[in-house]
């Protein structure tokens, strides 16, 4: 049952997560990257808060987890949309490719950051 759980958590979290990363890239109509940037940023913050905030928790069940984690933002960020982009721009504007890389990568980074920060002041459980 306990595996079962767990398969379920990460289906409906990856559909979630997906459903959310698509619902972004509509927010910022004619500019799909920067909805794929903006994904892949904040979900490092998100799972700099999840490690923090859930993985260190052990009333928090495996199933919830894994459904958050792998799941919901697994299914939020995407690095092959990225690398894709990243192409993309290289064959029309390298210093833009240079600069979407730049700031997917050291956002990524200082949000993960900022998550496990936040993810240690704001418990939950």
């Amino acid at each position: 049952m306990h595996g079962f759980l767990t398969y379920m958590a990460v289906i409906i979290g990856g559909a979630l997560g997906g459903i959310s990363r698509y619902m972004l890239i509509l927010f910022v109509p004619h500019h799909e990257w920067l909805g794929v940037l903006l994904a892949n940023v904040s979900g490092c913050f998100l799972m700099g808060w999840a490690v923090q905030a859930l993985n260190t928790r052990k009333r928090v069940p495996s199933f919830v987890k894994k459904g958050t984690t792998v799941g919901f933002i697994g299914g939020y960020t995407t690095m092959s949309t990225f690398i894709a982009d990243f192409f993309s721009f290289m064959t029309e504007n390298w210093l833009l490719a240079l600069v979407y890389v730049f700031s997917s990568v050291c956002g990524g980074i200082l949000l993960a950051w900022l998550g496990m920060v936040v993810g240690k002041k704001v418990a939950v459980c």
